[in-house]
């Protein structure tokens, strides 16, 4: 397989709103081989351009209406073509290597339907990626690891899929969740069709968290 086809398989959807150039543009610096798809929800015409100037983006879409992430997600899920599809946060930076070692992991574990990398600060210090469902512990408690391991809910911030399963078992985030809570539900009713999530020790990403909107 060539490097280029290793690369041009993977779509990266991010959902927008109201973020600033800086944060979302070192997001991008680190994705300049893969195919990029953008929601923006608030129809941000300048940010757009801005982007676009000094970025190869393969669909810029502005929604008129802030119909929330998880609709954001749905749409972006629906317009990759590609085998494989990342939803990404504005404020999560993750390198190449990265993102194709959790490929890897899709690909040596076919009941895996959702891999995510292990979460860090800008300080590297850990912060929370996965966990058990809420109702079956303490949420936001961060694991420390020593390998990958299987998880029953991940953050939507960094995840990778492939696109044609989640497609298949109709696994598209719930509208009805605005914002939160989205990821968890999501989570429950991959475990209902008998597929895994997984935490991958190796991938790293750096979540920033930006501003609370609400």
């Amino acid at each position: 397989m060539s490097i280029s086809k290793y690369y041009n398989d993977i779509t990266i959807v991010i959902v927008l709103y109201y973020e600033s150039y800086d944060l979302i543009s070192k997001t991008l610096n680190n994705l300049n081989n893969f195919k990029k798809i953008i929601i923006d929800n608030s129809n941000n015409i300048y940010l757009k351009k801005k982007i676009e100037d000094n970025f190869h983006v393969s669909e810029y879409i502005l929604n008129k209406r802030n119909n929330g992430f998880s609709a954001g997600h749905n749409q972006g899920i629906r317009l990759s073509s590609t085998k494989y599809t990342m939803l990404l946060g504005p404020d999560c930076i993750i390198k190449e290597k990265d993102i194709l070692n959790l490929k890897d992991i899709l690909i040596k574990n076919e009941k895996c339907l959702i891999v995510a990398p292990t979460s860090y600060d800008n300080n590297m210090n850990l912060t929370y990626t996965s966990g058990p469902l809420p109702e079956n512990g303490d949420k936001d408690k961060i694991l420390h690891l020593s390998g990958d391991v299987c998880v029953q809910s991940v953050l939507a911030a960094c995840m990778l899929f492939e696109t044609k399963k989640i497609i298949d078992y109709d696994l598209f985030f719930d509208e009805i969740f605005f914002l939160y809570f989205s990821d968890d539900d999501l989570c429950r009713r991959i475990y209902k069709v008998g597929k895994h999530i997984i935490q991958s020790f190796d991938s790293k990403c750096i979540h920033q968290h930006g501003n609370i909107k609400i």
